[in-house]
């Protein structure tokens, strides 16, 4: 459907629209967090709820091109970034998802297609979408995605699963630490954190 000079457009990468995009969605997120620190009140908490799971979905977005290799022009500055800034902050594994998620394109919508389970149910229903709007908000969504991991099924796994977002969330709870905010990494983090990205 597309010829080679349209797919090579598409394919561009640039390390300043590569670097302000994940700058962008940091940004948003201190701005929200700055916001609810600022203004501790039910609409602001609200807020920047809503903000923060747009932009931890964002992360997701930009992991995925990372995923692609199209975030930055340099292959190992594009690992980086997408593997340390967007994919271990929203606890999934850069490598892991880079492998499933090539398999999808290459048998998208066949049996051996792993995103073809997770994409049979939808679209659902009203009720449906109000239940996991709720599991969403509740932080069960998160509860869940963590609990239930191939890194706890096997143990030899967990410590090489776990220790980059560990990393991650221990630089993220520094941070917050260090401006005297602590509490806001439990109240505005897991919460937000929208389903299934770290598959």
């Amino acid at each position: 459907m597309l010829t080679l000079d349209e797919l090579r457009y598409l394919r561009r990468t640039s390390t300043l629209r590569g670097a302000g995009l994940v700058l962008h969605a940091w940004g948003v997120i201190a701005a929200a967090m700055i916001l609810y620190a600022w203004w501790p009140t039910p609409l602001a908490l609200l807020v920047a709820v809503v903000v923060i799971g747009s932009r931890q979905l964002g992360l997701a977005v930009l992991m995925h091109e990372g995923g692609h290799w199209l975030l930055f022009p340099r292959s190992t500055v594009n690992t980086g970034v997408a593997r340390w800034l967007c994919a271990f902050p929203i606890w999934t594994d850069l490598g892991r998802y880079r492998r499933q998620h090539h398999l999808h394109h290459r048998y998208t919508r066949q049996p051996d297609d792993p995103d073809l389970e997770g994409a049979g149910s939808y679209p659902i229903s009203q009720g449906a979408l109000m239940g996991v709007a709720l599991r969403d908000l509740s932080g069960w969504t998160f509860v869940a995605r963590v609990a239930t991991g191939p890194g706890w099924r096997e143990l030899r796994m967990l410590w090489p699963r776990l220790r980059g977002p560990l990393a991650s969330h221990a630089v993220i709870l520094g941070a917050l630490c260090v401006a005297d905010h602590a509490e806001l990494y439990l109240l505005l983090w897991p919460c937000p954190s929208p389903p299934g990205i770290s598959s």
